[in-house]
């Protein structure tokens, strides 16, 4: 006859750490509680490992992260929160590496960054966003370096600066803006470090030389 293994656990407290013990002696449930007696963790335990859904908390009670574990390894959706309840991130893990897409969160709830990953490194577009949900910036990564075409903007949506990267390093033509849609200035990058002869734009847009690198 099999017996109901619920009813033949035990409870066992040891340092602020709760276990829900199986006759066998494997912990099925961790509970884990900070020195003013609130929950400070919560989840399933197996073999010494992390399994399935984990929550984390903050002092006060509030919800700080909900992870997801298989082997003790993160393995599924990881939600990060701020104190305040707002969401600060959203990921998702395959063998305690991020994969796919990944969400950021300013406090107030506003985007702030998104893109995807591949073998837990930035690829392809990302892009950021200013508090007020106007973009920031739009460029492309490659191996989790920038690496292609940015540009980046101004929270009143006034582009900044348009260029180029080359496995992290600005590389190839660049132009700068003075915040109102104006073009500034303008040259080539190689290696991270401005060459060539640089232009400057005064605010009819008639252009000199301003600088020669070599």
């Amino acid at each position: 006859m099999i017996q109901n293994i619920w009813s033949r656990s035990v409870w066992l407290i040891v340092l602020g750490v709760c276990f829900l013990v199986t006759e066998e002696g494997t912990a099925q449930m961790q509970k884990v509680y900070y020195s003013n007696n609130q929950l400070k963790s919560q989840g399933d335990w197996n073999d010494q490992k992390k399994q399935g859904e984990w929550r984390f908390y903050y002092p006060d009670g509030q919800l700080n992260a909900v992870e997801n574990y298989k082997d003790g390894m993160l393995d599924g959706e990881v939600i990060l929160y701020y104190p305040s309840g707002e969401m600060l991130s959203q990921e998702r893990y395959e063998l305690d590496v991020p994969v796919d897409s990944g969400y950021y969160y300013y406090d107030n709830g506003q985007l702030r960054r998104k893109g995807r990953f591949e073998s837990g490194l930035y690829e392809g577009e990302w892009l950021t966003y200013h508090e007020n949900a106007t973009l920031k910036s739009s460029g492309m990564y490659h191996l989790g370096l920038p690496h292609g075409y940015w540009e980046v903007y101004e929270d009143d949506g006034s582009l900044l600066q348009t260029g180029y990267y080359n496995q992290g390093k600005e590389g190839g033509f660049w132009q700068f803006y003075d915040g109102e849609g104006n073009l500034s200035f303008e040259g080539n990058y190689q290696s991270g470090k401005e060459t060539g002869v640089w232009y400057q734009y005064n605010r009819r847009g008639k252009k000199k030389q301003y600088k020669g690198y070599q």
